[in-house]
């Protein structure tokens, strides 16, 4: 979790350094950041891989599928 100055620290203005301590301590306290990090990546990859097949128009509430695109790229469109 991150750990933010209050008015109070903001108004005395506590040097950076404070700042950057906190956060360096938070960093620490969290293992799993670099899996977590791998995992969002993961993620935005698999969103960048759909948004090339599918678009959704919020205004016609339309899933758009770009069914020849998915074709060319050798996969299977299946709908249920």
């Amino acid at each position: 979790t991150a750990e933010f100055m209050s008015l109070e620290e903001l108004d005395n203005q506590i040097p950076a350094r404070t700042v950057k301590n906190r956060i360096n301590a938070s960093t620490e306290a969290s293992p799993n950041l670099d899996f977590d990090e791998m995992v969002k990546d993961l993620i935005k990859d698999r969103i960048m891989e759909l948004n090339k097949y599918v678009s959704i128009d919020h205004a016609s509430r339309c899933f758009i599928v770009k069914a020849n695109n998915l074709k060319i790229d050798g996969y299977n469109l299946v709908v249920i």
